[in-house]
């Protein structure tokens, strides 16, 4: 302990731990010094062989770098011709390609033309196809046509029932033969009406398809 300064000095030694620390620094360099001596009694000669391989591959290696040189110096005129020959060909090809181009614009326009040449007639059909569709079919005239048809079925339905009716015996003003006439015009009626109702939904379904034609057909309708 000393004085000066208003400090005071503390100093103390201790021999057991220098000790230990001595023995563990003795053990680190045998460790390391064992490691050395095992590198050079395994490793080192085959590095010393490497290095002695590699001097005598280095001239080869050298050689061939200068033969490989000189194979591509003589290479390089052929490949200069072949690419030279490549793109010669591609300009051909680009030529007959532009060649191509003027064939296909004339054959464009000559296609351009015939469809121009085909579009009044496409146009008259088209107009033909959209008023008849929008005209439709006459209501009226197919169920008088569907009349005129029964009427010619029941014809001679009358005078053919009375011959046959006389044949067996019957008299013509009988009862018999007044029911049979009754019943053969309530066939004729309803055969009438029938047909009349089947021409009249037959032709306003008719109708109904035309306009729905001619409005996929990309007329707008308005009622």
């Amino acid at each position: 302990m000393g004085q000066g300064g208003g400090q005071t000095t503390t100093s103390s030694y201790d021999k057991e731990y220098n000790a230990r620390m001595a023995t563990i620094a003795e053990e680190q360099q045998k460790m390391g010094q064992g490691f050395y001596d095992f590198w050079m009694d395994n490793n080192a000669g085959m590095e010393q062989a490497k290095i002695e391989a590699n001097k005598e591959l280095i001239p080869l290696q050298t050689e061939l770098g200068k033969k490989q040189l000189a194979a591509s110096q003589d290479v390089l005129p052929s490949q200069t011709s072949a690419q030279k020959s490549s793109y010669e060909l591609q300009a051909a090809q680009n030529e007959a390609g532009l060649g191509l181009v003027g064939k296909q614009t004339e054959l464009a326009g000559a296609q351009l033309d015939s469809r121009l040449g085909l579009l009044p007639k496409t146009t008259q059909a088209a107009d033909k196809f959209l008023n008849q569709s929008l005209t439709g079919v006459n209501v009226a005239d197919r169920m008088g046509q569907a009349t005129a048809s029964v009427a010619h079925q029941f014809k001679d339905a009358a005078a053919s029932t009375a011959r046959q009716m006389g044949r067996m015996g019957s008299n013509p003003s009988s009862a018999r033969m007044a029911d049979t006439m009754s019943n053969l015009n309530m066939q004729r009626a309803k055969a009438t009406a029938f047909g009349k109702e089947t021409a009249r939904r037959n032709a306003e379904d008719e109708n109904y398809k035309r306009l729905s034609q001619a409005t996929s057909f990309g007329l707008g309708l308005t009622s």
